[in-house]
């Protein structure tokens, strides 16, 4: 037994597995030669998961592990010491005959965790810093479980079982541990005893048979005892993709669960995500929580920051905000191309629309609906108009006879021929008797008597502002909460709208929150919904359940919206959003609110095949630092200066003087009036315009806007996903062997833009930009600034031929026409053949970091190895770190 022990203990030593440092860098090699033939980086917590059970298989399989010392020999019992030394002659065996083993298990391996990492989502991936944030710009929620990141997880099982009954492997004698437990529990999940095993051929059942729909019970059924059982409870980051965020976000969270909570976790991220990108935030609250809680942050003690902070309030009833449904930019309309500018006005009309409807508190009847339209076009044309002109309208239109003669067409015929005919003075009644109503609510008077609108969403949402809008249903009640939402998201809609005149790289992301939206929302909801998602405004909307939305409304916001939160719901709902989250109503009724966090599952079209569960921590926000109470009383007094007045009244109106009636009857035989034959309104064929006095409007203090200043750019390359990093290598690579300087994040235009990959040889000047998730807009933006800053010529790089082709039709259509043809469509394969073009000898073709490309450089490859390898040791250095300051 000793001499076993001493023979082993030396063929150890002289194994390539001899020692701790050996069998690290062996086992990175294994996860290296994984992650290239998938093209990819892992991040440290997959990682770190995959090196734990290679680790471990290599215990298994005696290739590595303790050897027992000299010293316990003489203690152990008679079945101890029969175990050991068939455990040495198991090592000894292997380690005798690694040179033929060793390869044929590594090969194993490498193939099952390629095969695995196509199972799992962009997301596990990337990694994650010490406040939870990834290196791009997406959301990381709290760690989800491996398994529920997989994607077809009973196959993804199934074939890692099958993988070790090759015959490479098999009849080598390697994993033969595992086979067993393997085994165990196929029998287990069958219902099969061990001793009914061996009586009758045993019909076993597969995972992709299996009836179990609970992911972490097929991983303990399939997969216990053995090192992929740990692998799959492995907690991985889960992380909603950017551009999904543009095509909005719905929640259902029942009373109390934590709505709330998930919103202010999703706001938080915006708030830090806003310091290095200037995205812009709406907050729009009607109880004043979700608003006390955020606007109160630090973050507003930088002064850079707070330069930003906008707050819409009606309980400050001494300051009330400047606000005007009917104050139009003309000037700003002016600037836009004919084409544009029909389009924002019929637009703007449509939310008057949707903001008469509130105004009335119901669905606008068909000639309500007919005369709004026509209101609103009147009311563009008539300068300083405000919701008292509206009101002045229905009672007595006459006054405003010249600015009917200032339309044209349909618009100007309306108001001619049927405006003032009697079918539609019950309307004008019925939209008379609701406006006094509204006019009631002294708030809402006092913010929407001015003449001008400080409250410019389309400018703010420029500026990249963080705007909170408290709706006060406590002061304004719940008429009042819903007709002030509607103007403000009536006034995100118009904004949105307009930004279809602005080039598409110089939209910032804006996000717009909306707590308890089925106080605003109605049928019409998918318009706003289709129109913000073009112009990089992306919704995130809550609710508590689904009965508060009518039958069209529902429909419209389970069809409009990419990324799905439920947590809490009723069984009800739970029967009808199961087929939206792609899974059972079990599992969303599963969904716990605990003393520390709370649970939601979460759906992304397009991203995930079903339902995740996600835990959101319960405070988050609350536990950050607040800002001092005098630099937010700064804040306040800054806020009221740019964007409010005192109340402006309205002359009061003498009451009419009652003429006492003579007593006695009228006589009988008075000769009837005559009365005067009417004129005509005016003439509908008129060609000359008559010339209106307008009063001149108070003279106003000018409000000047802070100046902007310039937003930090992050500095770091490489800012993509695994899969645009690697192209950039790729090409960065390629160029240089070419005598071309490149440039991996070169910035441009006074920090205003970044080329992906810039190269430069002597007068010669490319611009390559990697496509492989971002959206048409956003590379078309990239484009036009690469051309701004005087490249040559731009040359797009798509992940595949069917991405590239899409790109190149919508960005030939949409290029300004003298920039045709400055624009080259490739894709990764297609790369060197370019470049060759300025001169390199013919290539032979060879595969780069897992894309095929044809090179003449051989001794690059053993470089880029040797880089890559250096990278994910240091991707399982921070794991194992992590590792021991979790435990």
């Amino acid at each position: 037994m000793l001499a076993s022990l001493q023979r082993v203990r030396q063929t150890q030593k002289a194994s390539p597995l001899g020692d701790r440092e050996q069998i690290s860098t062996f086992i990175v090699d294994i996860i290296a030669d994984a992650c290239e033939r998938y093209a990819t980086l892992p991040g440290v917590p997959l990682g770190g998961g995959i090196y734990a059970a290679i680790d471990t298989l290599l215990q298994e399989d005696a290739f590595i592990g303790d050897i027992a010392e000299d010293s316990v020999v003489p203690d152990l019992t008679i079945d101890e010491g029969v175990r050991l030394r068939a455990a040495l002659k198991r090592r000894e065996r292997f380690l005798q005959s690694h040179n033929r083993l060793l390869p044929i298990w590594r090969e194993k391996l490498i193939w099952l965790f390629k095969g695995m990492l196509e199972y799992f989502p962009d997301s596990a991936f990337i990694d994650v810093d010490e406040n939870g944030y990834a290196d791009d710009d997406s959301v990381v929620f709290p760690a989800a479980r491996a398994y529920d990141l997989c994607e077809n997880l009973p196959e993804v099982i199934q074939r890692t079982m099958l993988t070790f009954y090759d015959n490479d492997v098999s009849e080598a004698g390697l994993f033969e541990s595992l086979r067993d437990l393997f085994e165990d529990n196929l029998y287990a999940a069958s219902g099969i005893s061990r001793d009914a095993r061996f009586s009758r051929p045993p019909k076993v059942v597969l995972p992709t048979e299996s009836k179990l729909t609970e992911p972490s019970a097929l991983v303990d059924l399939y997969l216990y005892g053995t090192p992929f059982h740990q692998f799959f409870y492995k907690p991985l980051p889960f992380a909603i993709p950017f551009p999904a965020r543009f095509e909005h976000t719905h929640i259902v969270g029942g009373t109390g669960h934590g709505k709330t909570q998930l919103m202010q976790f999703l706001i938080h991220h915006d708030l830090v995500r806003a310091q290095e990108d200037g995205r812009s935030i709406v907050v729009i609250d009607s109880q004043g929580d979700l608003i006390r809680a955020i606007s109160q942050l630090d973050y507003f003690s930088d002064p850079a920051f707070a330069e930003r902070f906008v707050l819409v309030d009606p309980n400050d009833i001494e300051h009330p905000v400047c606000l005007n449904m009917f104050d139009f930019n003309r000037d700003r309309l002016s600037g836009y191309a004919p084409v544009d500018r029909e389009k924002i006005l019929n637009a703007t009309i449509e939310l008057y629309e949707y903001f008469f409807g509130a105004l009335l508190g119901a669905d606008l009847t068909q000639r309500q609906g007919l005369i709004f339209r026509y209101l609103a076009r009147l009311l563009v044309e008539i300068p300083d108009a405000t919701i008292h002109t509206l009101r002045e309208l229905m009672e007595d239109g006459e006054r405003f006879r010249p600015y009917m003669e200032k339309l044209t067409g349909t618009a100007r015929n309306f108001f001619a021929t049927q405006f003032f005919e009697k079918k539609f003075g019950e309307t004008k009644k019925q939209i008379l008797t609701r406006l006094w109503g509204v006019l009631s609510n002294a708030s809402l008077e006092r913010m929407f008597s001015h003449t001008r609108n400080r409250i410019d969403i389309f400018q703010l949402l420029n500026q990249g502002k963080v705007i909170f809008i408290n709706t006060a249903k406590d002061l304004l009640g719940q008429d009042g909460a819903a007709i002030f939402g509607r103007f403000f998201i009536a006034l995100i809609a118009q904004a949105s709208v307009q930004r279809a005149a602005m080039p598409p790289h110089t939209r910032r992301p804006a996000f717009v929150y909306i707590d308890e939206a089925q106080d605003y929302f109605d049928d019409n909801i998918s318009h706003l919904l289709n129109q913000a998602r073009k112009y990089r405004v992306g919704l995130i909307f809550a609710h508590q359940n689904l009965d508060q939305l009518g039958a069209n409304l529902r429909a419209s916001v389970l069809a409009s919206t990419t990324i799905k939160f439920a947590g809490g719901v009723s069984a009800k709902d739970a029967g009808i959003l199961d087929s939206e989250f792609r899974c059972d109503a079990g599992f969303l009724l599963s969904q716990r609110k605990e003393k520390k966090q709370t649970e939601f599952a979460c759906y992304v079209k397009n991203y995930t095949t079903k339902a995740l569960s996600v835990s959101i921590p319960l405070g988050f926000v609350e536990e950050k630092r607040k800002i001092a109470a005098y630099d937010y009383n700064n804040l306040l007094d800054r806020n009221r200066e740019l964007y409010s007045e005192p109340p402006i009244l309205i002359d009061d109106t003498p009451f009419p003087v009652r003429t006492p009636r003579p007593e006695g009857k009228a006589p009988k035989d008075t000769e009837p009036v005559k009365q005067a034959a009417k004129e005509p309104l005016f003439n509908i064929n008129i060609r000359e315009e008559p010339e209106i006095e307008i009063p001149p409007s108070p003279v106003r203090k000018k409000v000047q806007e802070p100046p902007q200043k310039p937003l930090k750019e992050d500095a770091s390359p490489g800012r993509g996903g695994r899969q645009h990093k690697y192209l950039q290598h790729l090409v960065k690579q390629l160029a240089e062997e070419r005598g071309f300087r490149a440039t991996i994040e070169e910035t441009i235009l006074d920090g205003a833009g970044r080329v992906d990959v810039s190269l430069v040889r002597d007068n010669l000047r490319v611009a390559c930009q990697i496509s492989v998730t971002t959206t048409k807009d956003w590379e078309l933006g990239g484009i036009e600034k690469c051309l701004a800053a005087g490249y040559v010529e731009v040359v797009l790089i798509g992940s595949t031929e069917r991405h590239i082709k899409g790109l190149s039709k919508f960005i030939e259509e949409n290029l300004d026409p003298k920039d045709q043809g400055r624009v080259r469509y490739l894709t990764s394969e297609t790369v060197l053949e370019y470049l060759d073009r300025f001169g390199k000898p013919a290539p032979t073709e060879q595969v780069v970091r897992g894309y095929k490309v044809r090179t003449v450089q051989q001794s690059v490859a053993s470089e880029d190895a040797a880089s890559r390898r250096k990278a994910i040791s240091e991707v399982i250095a921070k794991s194992l770190q992590k590792g021991k300051r979790d435990t």
